[in-house]
C-alpha cells in the first residue's frame, strides 16, 4: 500500500484513477447510442472533478496571485496549445477530404471562448474540460476558505443556480456562457466533495479503509455499479459539457455511486502486493493517468480519423461504426494503443525540452 510523506507527492490510486477515468472517456467518445455509453457518461465527467478536487491544496501557494499563474501554466497554456495543434490536424484533414463545414476558421476563434456545446471545439471537443475547471478551481480557492459547512452551502445554491438558470431561464441562453461557466457551477458539488473529503479523511485513511477490507470493498464497488445501470437505465444520456444532466435527481445519484466504485476499484489496483504480479501492468496503468492530460487533449482527432477509416473500409458511414459495439471495442483499443504512443512521443519531447523526468515532478 502506498504511504504517503508529502500530501503533494503523486498519490498511485489518484494516477490508476485517472487512467480508468480516462478509458471510459475515450470509450463513450466512440461508441453512441447504448446502455454502455449511458453508463459512463452518468459518471465519468463528475469522476475527474472529484479527482481534480481530491487534489486540490490551496495552501500550497503563497496567496491568489500565484495560485492563479500556476494553473494558468498548467491548464490554460496546455489548453491553447493543444488546441491549436489539433485545429491544424482537423483543418488539413477538411481541406484534403473536401469535407463541407461553416467555417474552418471559427473553431480556432472558438478556442477562446472554449465550450462543451453549441457545436464549439468541432476540432478537439474534450478540452472544454480543461477551461471549466480553471474557472472552476479559481472559485473554489475562496469558498474553500469558508467554514466546512458554509462551503457545503454556498457549492449547493451554486449548483441549483446553475441548474435553474440553465433549464428554466428563457431570458437568455446561459449553455453559451464562455468556459463552460454554468457547467461549472453544477460541477462545484463534485470538486467540494472531493476536497472536503480528502481535507476530513485524508488519503492514507482512503486507502488503509479499502485495501484492509477487500472483500467488502470490492461487493461494495459491484453493487454501486449495478446501482448505476439502473440510473443509466432511467436517465438516459445526460452530457456534462452539453450543460444535459436530465433528472438531476438521479444524475447526481449516478454520479456519486460511481465516482465511488471506480474509486474502490482504482485504490485496489494500485495496492502493490495485491497486483505484484501484474507489475508491467500495474507500472502502465499508472503512467498512463500519470499523463492523462496529454490523453484527454489528443484521443479525438485519433478516434475522429480511426472512425472515418472504418466507415471508408466497410462502406458505410461513421453512425453506422459508432453504433457497432464490436467496431467500437476494436477502436477504442486502437485509440487507446495509438494515443499511449503518441503519449510517449510527446512525454520525451516535453522531458528533453525541460531537462528533468516529469513523472517525478509533483502533482499539479
Amino acid at each position: 500500500m502506498v504511504q504517503v510523506v508529502n500530501q503533494y507527492k503523486r498519490l498511485d490510486y489518484i494516477d490508476a484513477a485517472k487512467a480508468f477515468g480516462m478509458m471510459t472517456v475515450m470509450w463513450g467518445h466512440i461508441h453512441f447510442m447504448d446502455i454502455s455509453n449511458d453508463f459512463v457518461y452518468a459518471f465519468h465527467m463528475p469522476f475527474f472533478f472529484i479527482l481534480s478536487g481530491m487534489v486540490f491544496f490551496p495552501d500550497k501557494y503563497d496567496g491568489f496571485k500565484n495560485f492563479v499563474v500556476s494553473k494558468v501554466r498548467s491548464l490554460l497554456i496546455p489548453y491553447a496549445i493543444y488546441s491549436v495543434i489539433t485545429w491544424v490536424i482537423w483543418a488539413a484533414f477538411v481541406i484534403v477530404t473536401r469535407q463541407q463545414v461553416d467555417s474552418i476558421w471559427a473553431p480556432l476563434i472558438e478556442t477562446v471562448i472554449s465550450r462543451g456545446s453549441e457545436g464549439y471545439l468541432v476540432h478537439n471537443g474534450p478540452l472544454w474540460f480543461v477551461t471549466c475547471l480553471f474557472a472552476t478551481e479559481m472559485s473554489y480557492f475562496w469558498i474553500s476558505r469558508l467554514p466546512d459547512w458554509l462551503n457545503v452551502m454556498v457549492v449547493a445554491v451554486l449548483a441549483i443556480i446553475g441548474y435553474f438558470l440553465v433549464t428554466y431561464a428563457r431570458f437568455f441562453d446561459f449553455t453559451t456562457l464562455p468556459w463552460s461557466i454554468e457547467v461549472g457551477m453544477m460541477a462545484m458539488v463534485f470538486f467540494a466533495t472531493g476536497h472536503l473529503v480528502v481535507k476530513r479523511i485524508g488519503h492514507t485513511k482512503i486507502e488503509s479503509a479499502i485495501n484492509n477490507n477487500i472483500c467488502l470493498s470490492s461487493i461494495i464497488a459491484l453493487l454501486l455499479f449495478i446501482g448505476v445501470y439502473f440510473v443509466a437505465f432511467f436517465n438516459g444520456n445526460p452530457s456534462m459539457g452539453h450543460a444535459r444532466l436530465n433528472n438531476p435527481v438521479l444524475f447526481y445519484l449516478g454520479a456519486f455511486m460511481g465516482s465511488v466504485a471506480m474509486f474502490i476499484l482504482c485504490v485496489l489496483f494500485a495496492n502493490r502486493s495485491a497486483f505484484n504480479k501484474l507489475l508491467f501492468l500495474r507500472r502502465g496503468v499508472l503512467w498512463f493517468g500519470s499523463n492523462s492530460f496529454i490523453a484527454m487533449a489528443i484521443h479525438m482527432p485519433i478516434k475522429g480519423f480511426l472512425i472515418e477509416i472504418a466507415a471508408k473500409m466497410l462502406n458505410a458511414t461513421p453512425y453506422v461504426v459508432k453504433t457497432s459495439v464490436p467496431l467500437g471495442i476494436v477502436i477504442w483499443m486502437i485509440t487507446l494503443v495509438i494515443t499511449a504512443t503518441m503519449m510517449i512521443l510527446i512525454v520525451r519531447f516535453k522531458e528533453r525540452l525541460y531537462g528533468q523526468n516529469l513523472n517525478n515532478k509533483l502533482l499539479r
